[in-house]
């Protein structure tokens, strides 16, 4: 596991896409710059802020103990953007060496989208490069008008090719396309204007994920609960929706055609990281290619299945986290080839979902929602980012009591392995022995909760037990250095099993996977690289 101190809260990530041959492995970060920077959604804010660039000359997949190194920032990106809230890489088609490494978009808090072309440096140098690059910026000229301005809060790409689509959302409620190589005699070459602008909710977008199987259909995720897919093509009314409660971000899992969100609220009771599957919609699917490589296809299914407790997909979760008795039928669901029924049947009561949630970590599902609701599980507290691998088909997520969980999603059989996987907890921990010190008091700025309290990390491996108190509320009125702010997987063939971890303190983490055993991604590479006989 690897610390790496870049200077301030956390709240943008992202692993650069490589070719697999390429062995050198890249992360974006951008902090802000002071740690008690406070941002008001409906406010804009422009100031100067950096993007570094961290350089990973070996990060494999098998770890070998005797092969050691040091990650370090290969150069900065200086800019006038305020706060980055969200990044994203284009997807493929950006690394052409020896000119650049990428094309990185950043979703600012000044309510621009600036796009730069991430270049190849020459690092025999000590000193440190910081660089004002030339970039372009994809901006909503509808968001000029209103009163205050509107920040840019989610960006992400078309997730195939030919990756000239950039989606951005806003904290209005606005989702806008852009097309990267449009071109007409009326724009300036720096300025890129949006194709096609549609209100996708009426509060702050939270998530955006576009579909790999299908290359119209976008996720979004909003803080007025709502988890809704549109498809691009034609945006006048959603193809689904689903209500929740506060969702902080969503993502595909590619591989299960599932989509996966987060919540921020606080009550347990309503705090959960849920999934929604549409895997049996793949005979409506474009491009739908059951032949790409997966970890999971290398497993033995049966012995996960004796190993593992699972949930199994005879228990169902309600497809309403806000009304447990509304039928599914009542979705804005749409489908041309089937009419999906709810089955009736009864639900468990709070009390039961209370004790199950203690006891495993997960959701009973109700029975009276449809095969495609896939599973989920509790978390006692908010957590603001997920991220899910789509070579293990694992749910990565963190939350702000400083934990950080992997979930591997069985695809075969819709379930979850049961129990919570902790990989990692930040504890927080006072610097002197003096048991008269109060962690209510004079703590509630950064510099004044380093002066007296530490970060300290436990690992845990997939057979240790976790403390039951792991997620004990904190004080209130202290500096939250454990707050997991961010959490990002790397999709590269090398390196998949790592897993980057954003916090509060000014700390990033870059640790691999537990949830995926060496022997299972020995044999994946074996399967993979053995060339095939005609």
């Amino acid at each position: 596991m690897h610390w790496l101190f870049t200077g301030g809260p956390n709240w943008a990530m992202s692993w650069c896409p490589l070719p697999k041959e390429v062995q050198t492995q890249y992360l974006a970060i951008s902090c802000h710059p002071k740690p008690d920077l406070e941002h008001k959604e409906m406010d804009v804010y422009k100031y100067p802020s950096l993007v570094q660039l961290w350089k990973f000359d070996s990060l494999n997949n098998v770890i070998n103990k005797s092969t050691s190194f040091t990650p370090h920032m290969s150069y900065g990106i200086a800019h006038e953007y305020g706060a980055v809230w969200d990044m994203a890489w284009c997807p493929s088609g950006a690394y052409e060496p020896p000119q650049k490494i990428g094309l990185l978009a950043l979703s600012t808090s000044c309510g621009d989208c600036p796009v730069f072309a991430m270049p190849f440096v020459d690092e025999n140098s000590e000193m440190l490069s910081i660089y004002l690059a030339k970039h372009i910026v994809a901006r909503n000229f509808e968001c000029e008008w209103i009163e205050g301005g509107v920040q840019c809060t989610k960006v992400c790409w078309q997730a195939v090719s030919p990756f000239k689509t950039l989606i951005c959302g806003y904290s209005n409620g606005v989702v806008s396309v852009f097309h990267i190589n449009f071109k007409s005699i009326f724009l300036n070459n720096d300025i890129l204007y949006p194709s096609h602008t549609f209100i996708a909710s009426k509060s702050s977008i939270t998530g955006l994920s576009m579909n790999y199987f299908n290359t119209s259909i976008l996720a979004t995720s909003a803080t007025d609960g709502n988890v809704t897919l549109w498809d691009l093509k034609s945006t006048e009314n959603s193809i689904f929706q689903k209500k929740s409660y506060c969702p902080s971000d969503c993502t595909w899992l590619q591989q299960c055609y599932t989509l996966v969100y987060c919540s921020k609220v606080v009550n347990p009771v309503f705090s959960k990281v849920r999934t929604i599957n549409f895997s049996n919609c793949d005979d409506d699917v474009e491009g739908y290619n059951p032949e790409l490589y997966v970890l999971k296809s290398v497993i033995n299914r049966n012995q996960i299945l004796d190993n593992c407790d699972l949930v199994k997909n005879d228990e169902k979760i309600n497809s309403n986290d806000t009304n447990e008795k509304k039928a599914l039928n009542e979705s804005n669901l749409s489908s041309d080839d089937e009419s999906y029924k709810s089955v009736d049947s009864s639900t468990y009561s709070d009390q039961d979902k209370s004790n199950n949630a203690g006891k495993s970590g997960d959701i009973p599902k109700n029975t009276d929602e449809e095969d495609f609701y896939g599973p989920g599980f509790y978390q006692k507290s908010t957590h603001w980012s997920v991220s899910t691998s789509d070579w293990m088909n694992v749910i990565a997520t963190g939350n702000e009591n400083g934990v950080i969980y992997e979930k591997l999603f069985l695809s075969e059989t819709n379930s979850i392995k049961k129990g919570n996987s902790t990989i990692l907890q930040l504890m927080v921990r006072q610097l002197s022995n003096d048991n008269t010190q109060s962690e209510y008091s004079n703590g509630y700025r950064f510099k004044e909760t380093i002066e007296k309290f530490g970060l300290e990390s436990k690992l845990f491996l997939s057979d240790e037990n976790v403390p039951n108190n792991q997620d004990d509320s904190k004080p209130l009125l202290r500096y939250p250095l454990d707050n997991i702010t961010k959490v990002s997987w790397n999709q590269n063939f090398n390196s998949f099993r790592w897993l980057a971890i954003g916090t509060q303190s000014g700390f990033t983490l870059v640790s691999p996977s537990q949830a995926i055993p060496n022997s299972c991604i020995d044999s994946f590479y074996k399967i993979v690289l053995t060339p095939v006989n005609d």
